[in-house]
């Protein structure tokens, strides 16, 4: 029985919370991330992630729910994403990002100013899928700081591709210009002014053409 199954698995991570990562709880990771439990696992995955349990495993199971919930429950991920813990926060991030929460802008601000490098790349991953137009400025200014490694370079450039569907790359002088010149025009899927435009309604309408 699958549902069986996967309910005590998660019984078995609740009941060992104080413990650290021991043969039994490795071996229930691992058997709802199984492919016969995936569908079933998430459920009761929550609602033990929802309870705030602190454990070893926690970061885990984090990430485990992330990739197993069609879709996930994003305002879970929102309370991770502002765990103490950098794992839970760089999962929780990713799976806001996968699900396109667009109610997530206050965590992922949050992200790009994270120390973790980890959760800096899940944030900016976030932002990029959520097309959190108004943090790009931040993002072009990071490309700009000397500490700013190759992976995460080509991290910030992908954001910036996704959100603005210019490709220039992580050459930060380039990306200002554009700003500078189109980022008050850019507007959200909806189809609303993102910044107050001044002009007649054919701005308007020419600003569309920054949209996906």
């Amino acid at each position: 029985d699958v549902n069986g199954k996967t309910y005590t698995d998660v019984i078995l991570l609740e009941a060992d919370a104080k413990g650290e990562i021991s043969p039994s709880i490795a071996a229930a990771l691992e058997s709802l991330t199984a492919a016969p439990a995936r569908k079933a696992a998430a459920r009761p995955l929550a609602a033990l992630l929802g309870k705030g349990v602190q454990a070893p495993w926690i970061p885990f199971a984090t990430s485990s729910y992330v990739a197993l919930a069609d879709p996930p429950d994003a305002g879970l991920l929102r309370d991770l994403a502002r765990s103490p813990s950098p794992e839970i926060r760089a999962a929780a991030l990713n799976g806001l990002g996968r699900a396109g929460d667009r109610d997530a802008f206050a965590v992922i601000s949050d992200a790009l100013a994270d120390k973790n490098l980890k959760v800096l790349r899940a944030g900016l991953f976030a932002a990029g899928k959520t097309r959190a137009w108004d943090l790009a400025p931040r993002m072009i200014a990071l490309l700009e700081t000397e500490w700013t490694s190759i992976d995460l370079r080509a991290a910030v450039a992908g954001a910036l591709r996704e959100i603005t569907n210019q490709a220039y790359g992580d050459n930060p002088e380039i990306w200002k210009t554009w700003w500078k010149d189109n980022g008050s025009k850019l507007v959200d899927d909806n189809g609303e002014v993102a910044q107050q435009l001044r002009g007649k309604a054919e701005e308007r309408i020419r600003a569309l053409r920054f949209i996906a």
